[in-house]
């Protein structure tokens, strides 16, 4: 549900069938090409990367989760391809899968960076803790694809096909299907930024916090000192693109359904004109940004 796949609006439908016909169209299919090629690239590069790597740190593991996932999510481009192209019908069988695994991988994707900010946050604030055990770190990330499976179920037993070109879905009722588009927005939205805010600030105040007392008046300051501050603000410039990506990049398509399910006919209007010409693009260019965030953001893995 978080891919707009299941509930594909009649505006959207249009532009997908005179994709080709327009400039707009030629330079959409461009960018969604170009995404794919950056986002398979950059996480392929991540997963070698790691795997070359003779001492796997814990934070490997994550961003090794992290890259599968957005690579998995990257796959189902593709899917989106073909739909400008070609107007298949659509099974019940398709829409049980494609739809789900693909907000199953996204949830995957989100609740892997809420992690990495919880254990990062972890690690920086109590620097003389032991570093956590490989294998609880492992259990964690089989946990997160547990959850992550957990949280399609209700879309896996509503979907079915029989709609042509769009899949469709057979809620109880009304309120059920607003409860779940409301939880989503939560689970993959609102409480992972809330955390990843809050876990990203606390470090950063940590950071200033110690910078201040190391480069304080009277304190003796040389070149191990410049690098070390310049390492901090680093991490600092950092964690607000981390912040700003995700805020930016996954807010499209919770504000689509959102609009869509208990919005208006304006706001409904709005979604299906604007919000969802842009949010199945920006999430997955979220999932190639990730590489470039975590990877050559960060001097050790770069």
């Amino acid at each position: 549900m978080s891919l707009p796949s299941s509930n594909d609006t009649a505006a959207l439908e249009n532009v997908e069938q005179s994709i080709l016909e327009t400039p707009q169209g030629k330079a959409q299919l461009c960018v969604y090409v170009l995404t794919f090629l950056l986002g398979s690239v950059g996480n392929v590069l991540v997963l070698l990367v790691v795997r070359g790597k003779k001492h796997r740190t814990v934070n490997d593991l994550f961003i090794v989760n992290l890259a599968f996932s957005d690579l998995l999510m990257i796959c189902f481009l593709p899917v989106y391809f073909v739909k400008m192209f070609v107007k298949f019908h659509h099974s019940t069988a398709f829409c049980k899968t494609i739809s789900p695994l693909a907000t199953m991988t996204f949830f995957v994707s989100v609740f892997t960076l809420t992690s990495m900010a919880i254990h990062r946050c972890y690690v920086i604030t109590n620097p003389f803790k032991p570093e956590m055990r490989k294998w609880k770190i492992v259990v964690w990330l089989i946990g997160l694809w547990i959850a992550s499976f957990l949280a399609v179920v209700p879309l896996v037993i509503v979907a079915h096909g029989g709609f042509g070109t769009k899949c469709g879905e057979n809620w109880p009722s009304d309120k059920g299907r607003k409860v779940y588009t409301a939880c989503l927005f939560v689970l993959q939205y609102s409480l992972p930024l809330a955390i990843i805010t809050a876990a990203y600030i606390r470090i950063a105040v940590d950071l200033l916090k110690s910078s201040t007392e190391r480069f304080g008046p009277g304190k003796s300051f040389n070149n191990n000192s410049h690098r070390v501050r310049k390492e901090d603000i680093q991490v600092l410039k950092t964690v607000a693109v981390i912040v700003l990506v995700f805020a930016i990049c996954l807010l499209p398509v919770q504000l689509a359904w959102m609009l869509t399910d208990f919005g208006g006919e304006r706001e409904q209007r709005i979604a299906q004109e604007v919000f969802f010409k842009f949010d199945v693009l920006l999430s997955i260019l979220h999932s190639c940004l990730n590489p470039l965030v975590y990877g050559t953001l960060t001097r050790r893995f770069r």
